[in-house]
């Protein structure tokens, strides 16, 4: 039997060097969790390398005390391997958004109300900056059901084979990281019969600018959410990490442009670490053209869509 050891921190670098080894994966495989630090980008990284191959993962194992922050994240809770018997979290956390499923409509919902409820328990008077953080994540989650199956635009009931995850967390006194990670297709391959004209990396920063879709015939409009994406991160001083198919891309204070690394392998999906400084309130109505009344009528829905 094939045996994959987690064995540092669960972080979005170490998941992405580990993606190799499960893209190998041709043979019945245990899982082996040696650490105990995990976070909420390497959770959902490695929830879709698992969904990709969890046909050929028949164990699992670990040792004392090295999974206790992903049982808190109901990470076990998504595959139903025998643990989740012994490890079923219970509690609900106000500083966690807890390792979530991306599968069908509804599921972007869920996560923007719980998400809704985490920020304003600690960013209550802040509320473009939490206007900002739920824009741009519900957008990049509705964007797993959207485009990971490079189907149609308008779907009348989605539902995706291969899901996505999502994980987020907040911590004290003004950070949030968000990771949001699925199997499908990937930003390139998704995008380039759009832009045949450009090379697989210069399709991928071309995905960071505005009105930049892979429906760019019939929609050219349309297009904005990764831009708007990275302007507000950039804003906060945050930083994005963005790793699909054959490229890593990253933002931030240093990169504000970008710079893309070429990765070893290349793997299907899209994984994203979002990092975003909670420290000051944002402009929304610059960078959205939205205001936090805007919310409650919902009038922005598909703003962003690429």
């Amino acid at each position: 039997m094939n045996i994959i050891e987690i064995n540092k921190d669960i972080d979005f670098t170490f998941i992405n060097k580990l993606a190799q080894q499960f893209d190998d994966i041709a043979e019945d495989t245990k899982l082996l969790f040696r650490k105990k630090f995990s976070k909420p980008a390497g959770i959902s990284y490695l929830s879709s390398l698992i969904e990709s191959k969890k046909s050929f993962i028949k164990q699992i194992a670990y040792e004392e005390n090295a999974i206790s922050y992903l049982q808190r994240a109901d990470f076990f809770k998504n595959f139903h391997f025998d643990i989740e018997e012994n490890f079923n979290r219970h509690e609900v956390s106000n500083n966690m958004l807890e390792c979530t499923k991306i599968q069908k409509d509804g599921d972007p919902d869920f996560v923007d109300g719980r998400l809704k409820k985490i920020l304003e328990s600690h960013l209550g008077v802040k509320k473009h900056l939490i206007l900002g953080i739920l824009l741009t994540t519900y957008e990049i989650v509705d964007n797993i059901l959207e485009h990971s199956a490079g189907g149609e635009f308008s779907v009348s009931s989605r539902q995706i084979e291969k899901p996505g995850y999502v994980c987020a967390q907040y911590y004290s006194p003004n950070q949030i990281e968000i990771g949001i990670s699925d199997s499908g297709m990937g930003i390139i391959n998704s995008m380039e019969d759009a832009y045949p004209e450009l090379s697989r990396k210069e399709i991928l920063r071309k995905a960071f600018e505005i009105n930049t879709t892979r429906h760019i015939k019939t929609m050219p409009s349309r297009g904005n959410g990764l831009a708007k994406l990275k302007e507000f991160v950039l804003e906060s001083n945050g930083e994005i990490i963005c790793r699909t198919n054959e490229y890593k891309i990253t933002f931030n204070d240093k990169y504000e442009n970008g710079i893309i690394e070429k990765e070893k392998d290349d793997l299907n999906g899209t994984h994203f670490q979002i990092i975003i400084v909670c420290q000051h309130d944002i402009d929304t109505k610059k960078i959205f053209n939205a205001e936090p009344s805007d919310y409650e009528d919902d009038a922005f829905d598909d703003f962003f869509d690429f």
